[in-house]
């Protein structure tokens, strides 16, 4: 039986750097690694350490010594207690820099990868309300705050909309307002939540499993359009009708009120049927010269204003040639793949999610591409012979996968198709670098460039390319 561990202090320690989770990291005299909330890189503090978990220790502020000089008063009222935006408290450039070692960290840990060039990340010019997609869950037990509890006030109604807490997934946080998205996005979610409120309508409990609103996602474009879509817990004609009627009636300038039925155990809704009540079953919206419709499971960058950043910084590293065949493997919408396409002799999307393949379709003739042919495929199952007969072999491969990142099958298909070179965009350096060891093996990484479109965050968007050995 291991012994109880008894806390100490430490004073004066300094906090070196920050995780991903927004805990500040500093550090025992022998060298051991303490995570401390509530404080940046620079900060100098006294703490009480009370926890030891897996050969890591914790730490409690005791008082602040020294405030860093990049700490800055968190713009939310939120901060602390949301799951989301955890360096708020510290100024953009510091975010920026420690984005950047970050990625260097991670693919020298992770990945033991050498790359000839860093080339500096790309900031974002919109450090709040530049998100295009949120989802907000319903609760019946809100998260008290430390004000609510000890205030002793006995609180009847705990209905919330917002956001789970950090590594809780039964806790919302109660959001009044959210930076993130435009100003219209709170008016809209809290006249909802009141609505709901006044005609008695069952938030959901996710401990137990019941209740009937369960999540609220909108997605909105810069055109000025708007998609909701309302997932309940099981069918209820006469409050569907009621409660999407109020906001069809309520709310003009929405394009596409949507609804789905979810009683699984899991929120994604990609394995189930969605439901139009009013307007459109899509958004459209534009990237340059480029026209698309954002379906409500299609896969589209959340931060439109560095999307086009993203995809001008790819051509430039990719260098696409007027003769090249390039394949875009997880294509989605087939945004980039008709970017691209506006340079080069062909481009072959491939994507295993049917209305996103079709709207693909879709949009590149409206956008007038006739050099793009899409692939309704299991990007698992891909047959690299079949690829090379219809289409003949890649100069070039995109790839810009899910944060779990690429399968085996798929590094053994890249592998074997030996392209002269591969631009791997990732949203999860992490795994990105867990890939680019295996790739290593054929190809060179001669190039990072990260993109910032996640300010606030630890998140960002990292460009790898990788040319043939």
């Amino acid at each position: 039986m291991s012994s109880k561990f008894k806390t100490f202090l430490l004073s004066d320690a300094v906090i070196k750097s920050i995780t991903s989770s927004g805990a500040g990291v500093a550090r025992t005299n022998e060298g051991t690694v303490i995570f401390v909330k509530n404080c940046i890189p620079g900060d100098i503090v006294d703490l009480e350490v009370f926890k030891k978990k897996k050969n890591k220790l914790h730490g409690k502020i005791l008082r602040f010594k020294f405030l860093s000089k990049n700490r800055v008063t968190p713009k939310c009222e939120h901060f602390g207690i949301c799951g989301g935006c955890k360096w708020q408290n510290m100024n953009y450039n510091a975010q920026l820099h420690h984005k950047d070692i970050e990625i260097k960290q991670i693919f020298k840990k992770i990945g033991n990868i050498q790359i000839k060039k860093y080339l500096p990340i790309v900031e974002c010019k919109e450090h709040y309300g530049f998100r295009n997609k949120m989802e907000f869950s319903f609760s019946s037990k809100k998260w008290l705050t430390e004000k609510e509890i000890s205030s002793k006030k006995k609180i009847k109604n705990r209905d919330a909309i917002g956001f789970h807490i950090s590594g809780m997934w039964d806790k919302i946080v109660d959001i009044n307002y959210c930076h993130l998205q435009k100003d219209y996005v709170n008016e809209i979610r809290n006249e909802i939540k009141k609505y709901c409120i006044d005609n008695n309508y069952v938030f959901f409990n996710h401990s137990k499993k019941e209740g009937f609103l369960r999540t609220l996602t909108f997605r909105t474009t810069s055109l000025g359009e708007m998609m909701l879509i309302f997932h309940f817990y099981y069918f209820d004609k006469q409050k569907i009708e009621m409660l999407l009627n109020f906001v069809r009636t309520r709310f003009k300038n929405i394009s596409s009120l949507l609804y789905v039925i979810n009683n699984k155990e899991n929120d994604s809704i990609y394995d189930l049927s969605i439901f139009k009540y009013h307007g459109e079953y899509y958004i459209k919206e534009e990237i340059g010269k480029l026209s698309f419709k954002i379906s409500p499971k299609s896969f589209f960058q959340t931060n439109l204003y560095q999307t086009s950043v993203l995809y001008n910084k790819s051509l430039e590293i990719l260098k696409i040639k007027k003769t090249d065949i390039v394949y875009d493997l997880y294509c989605g919408l087939g945004t980039i793949s008709q970017y691209v396409a506006q340079y080069c002799k062909i481009v072959v999307g491939i994507e295993i999610i049917d209305e996103a393949i079709q709207l693909a379709i879709e949009s590149s003739k409206i956008n007038g591409l006739k050099n793009i042919y899409f692939e309704k495929e299991d990007i698992n199952n891909i047959s690299k012979l079949d690829l090379l007969r219809k289409y003949g072999k890649p100069n070039a491969i995109i790839l810009d996968p899910p944060r779990q990142g690429l399968t085996k099958k798929i590094i053994k298909v890249l592998l074997e198709i030996k392209s002269e070179k591969i631009l791997y965009i990732s949203c999860n350096p992490s795994t990105q670098a867990r890939d680019l060891e295996i790739l290593c093996s054929e190809y060179e990484v001669t190039l990072s460039q990260a993109i910032d479109m996640f300010p606030q965050t630890s998140h960002v968007e990292n460009i790898v390319l990788l040319t043939n050995k």
